[in-house]
């Protein structure tokens, strides 16, 4: 029996993103070699309806179409594509390393001349016995008939071994996942009809691999299918466990799941319910799922109406055989998505949108849960002070928002000439509420208040949430921290007052403080005598004790006090802003930040100056912090403007102007932060820059 060996030298780069197919669905994300953890250095996916995933930006570096991949527990990655421009399938093996990178390990090697849909599947474990072993499935590229094949192979420090390929059966779009006792289960759609069928078998560890199968079993109407196994086998209960997501055999476009339980005294998967419709939103195309030890879900597809590429968290509920999932979330755009995960981290592929662009790129993001990060990293960061922590934050982290009629508060100069919708495309800088950015690890937060006919707004030229909804979040998400035990510290920035003239204006946002923030609010007994920059982040907060540090630009605190006779609420301090050449005041709790933007729409301009004031400030220190505002501004030029509203000019609003520079983020900051420390990583639309996970690794040492 033949062998083929696929060479592996070492090649270097990192992180994985979406996929794409024109002759038929993407095979799915395979092997479910997910581990995703209960706890680990963040609180666990429990509640997976706030639960995010942030897949750092894309890289690409191959063209292929039709990807798919698998993860085991130490990170070693498999994927396999079929060619651009013809019907060879590729392999390639790469690592996800400690600190979130995909390292390649070598460029892609053919291992079959003719064949598409491939999939491939691994076992999870580290265990020599079963390290590396692999199943790759596909369908022939013969145009009259569909024949499945398979290859049985494993890969060590050499290469990536294939035994020769053996005709399975009929039928199209396999997908293949396998167990750590090598226990294999397939799904594929019948070659007559949109059906859908299960297939199980074992894979024998010979001196030349071989697998036995059982019968194929029609399982139910549907196209794209996937499926994935739990793949330890410790836990009794939960051992020979299944999901299954396929897309409707309708034009509908509704995705739909099952969870199943492998019967192996007949080789067969039991399935006690019909497959159920996604909840939330439940259209798409392409699904990919993989599945962990704890039964954690992750769903990726690609949107049914255009090149947008999402994905759901879900757990199993294993008495009753469904998944309690989580909303939808966008991530990337593309088309045809895989995914593979383990106890660290999550990695994904996908191609390019377009029939003529089979770019292939993928991104890494961290399985953790960001709810109480602070928290699980206690015993590494609690007895550091703040100026040691780094902290992920959002700029006008309000304006995820407009009021509808638009209300302008305060307008550029160009304004005038121009829609209002246009103005509100350039200034939402985030498309998450408060209480989802708390969620997803967000701890620094840039609000800028407003009253408008006696309305309290956030603004940013353009009114955004009121003042009370965007207290209430973070009072909600304050609450539900001390009711699970986690101590973290948020901190919430007010400046830029606008039109607060009167006493009342500055008593009512005061209420509102103390109505939904003030149980929380950092205090101390002798706040002149206070120094916060050296304050430890146990000394903020103990277990179960989460606190809010309030700071309000010293400006506006000035003017507060003025107003009010020194009528300021207690737990509110005020914190000098300042650039590079900035003296600093005495302010009480010595609180003083370098916040120095770039004013730039130019990426490259952007970048070099905040790297350049990082370098010249040297960093974040015990007498001030500082904040890299890694942010795109449009400038105040009405030309600028008109082009962009009336003419319809790229970049079409903020978002699309800070995707220039969300893949330099990760790597200035690899270069930079080991010598001079970054407080706040200060991003718009913080989840497409993976500004949480990005922090809990340069907390860690680990970036």
């Amino acid at each position: 029996m033949k062998r083929v060996k696929v060479s592996v030298a070492f090649f270097v780069l990192f992180s994985i993103y979406l996929t794409s197919c024109f002759l038929g669905c993407n095979s799915g994300g395979g092997d479910g070699q997910s581990h995703i953890p209960s706890s680990d250095v963040g609180s666990s996916f429990d509640d997976v309806v706030t639960a995010q995933i942030f897949f750092n930006a894309p890289l690409s570096d191959e063209l292929g179409q039709v990807p798919n991949m698998t993860m085991n527990e130490k990170g070693d990655v498999v994927q396999v594509h079929r060619s651009n421009d013809h019907f060879t399938l590729w392999v390639r093996r790469g690592k996800v390393t400690s600190n979130g990178s995909l390292e390649w390990l070598g460029g892609s090697q053919q291992y079959d001349p003719g064949g598409k849909w491939p999939s491939v599947a691994m076992v999870y474990s580290s265990d020599p016995a079963v390290y590396g072993r692999m199943i790759e499935m596909h369908t022939t590229n013969d145009l009259n008939k569909g024949y499945m094949w398979y290859h049985l192979g494993h890969f060590d420090g050499d290469g990536v071994y294939f035994w020769n390929s053996h005709k399975l059966e009929e039928g199209y779009n396999p997908d293949v996942s396998m167990s750590d006792d090598l226990y294999i289960v397939s799904i594929h759609k019948s070659q007559d009809e949109d059906v859908l069928w299960t297939k199980c078998g074992i894979y024998h560890t010979t001196a030349y691999p071989t697998a036995t199968w059982s019968s194929s079993v029609k399982y139910t109407p549907g196209i794209c299918p996937s499926i994935s196994i739990i793949p330890t086998v410790t836990d009794p209960e939960k051992e020979g466990y299944v999901v299954e997501v396929h897309e409707s055999q309708h034009d509908d476009n509704y995705l739909y799941y099952n969870v199943g339980r492998v019967d192996k005294t007949n080789g067969t998967i039991h399935w006690p319910n019909e497959p159920m419709r996604f909840p939330f939103d439940n259209k798409g195309t392409n699904p990919d799922v993989v599945v962990s030890n704890s039964g954690y879900v992750i769903e990726t597809h690609q949107s049914q109406d255009d090149g947008t590429i999402w994905y759901h968290i879900g757990l199993i509920d294993f008495d009753n055989y469904t998944v309690t999932w989580g909303p939808s979330r966008k991530y990337d755009n593309g088309v045809t998505p895989t995914v593979a995960a383990n106890k660290d981290f999550a990695v994904q592929l996908h191609k390019t949108q377009g029939n003529n662009d089979y770019t292939l790129w993928y991104s890494t993001g961290m399985t953790i849960g960001h709810f109480g990060w602070m928290e699980q990293m206690r015993d590494l960061i609690g007895d550091k002070p703040l100026y040691e922590i780094t902290l992920p934050a959002t700029h006008d982290a309000g304006m995820y928002m407009f009021q509808h009629p638009y209300i302008i508060v305060d307008s550029y100069s160009g304004f005038e000439k121009v829609t209002k919708s246009c103005v509100a495309n350039f200034t939402q800088t985030q498309d998450q509420t408060l209480y989802s950015q708390l969620t997803g690890g967000v701890r620094y937060f840039d609000l800028r208040p407003a009253v408008h006919d006696g309305v309290h707004y956030i603004i940013h030229s353009l009114a955004g949430p009121k003042v009370e909804d965007v207290f209430s979040d973070i009072g909600k998400f304050m609450s539900e921290c001390a009711n699970q035990g986690f101590g973290e510290l948020v901190i919430v920035v007010l400046s830029h007052f606008y039109n607060y003239t009167e006493p009342m204006d500055f008593e009512s946002l005061g209420g509102y403080i103390d109505s939904y923030l003030g149980s929380y609010l950092y205090e101390v007994n002798d706040p002149q005598n206070a120094d916060l920059l050296k304050t430890t982040f146990n000394h903020f907060t103990q277990k179960g004790e989460p606190k809010i540090l309030l700071l309000v630009e010293k400006g506006d605190y000035d003017s507060w006090k003025e107003s009010t006779g020194s009528n300021i609420p207690y737990g509110i301090w005020p914190y000098q802003k300042m650039n590079i050449n900035s003296q600093p005041d005495s302010v009480t709790g010595n609180m003083h930040i370098i916040d120095d933007y770039a004013d730039s729409h130019t990426p490259d301009i952007m970048i070099n100056d905040q790297i350049n004031k990082l370098i010249q400030s040297g960093g974040g220190n015990e007498k001030r912090l500082f904040l890299l505002s890694w942010t795109l501004t449009a400038p105040d030029s009405a030309d600028w403007w008109i082009d962009r509203c009336a003419y319809k000019e790229s970049p079409h609003n903020l978002f699309q102007l800070n995707q220039e520079v969300k893949n330099k983020l990760r790597p200035n900051l690899i270069e930079y932060y080991k010598h001079y420390k970054i407080n706040f990583l200060y991003t718009d639309f913080y989840s497409f820059d993976a500004t949480p996970d990005l922090a809990i690794l340069m907390n860690m040492g680990r970036l």
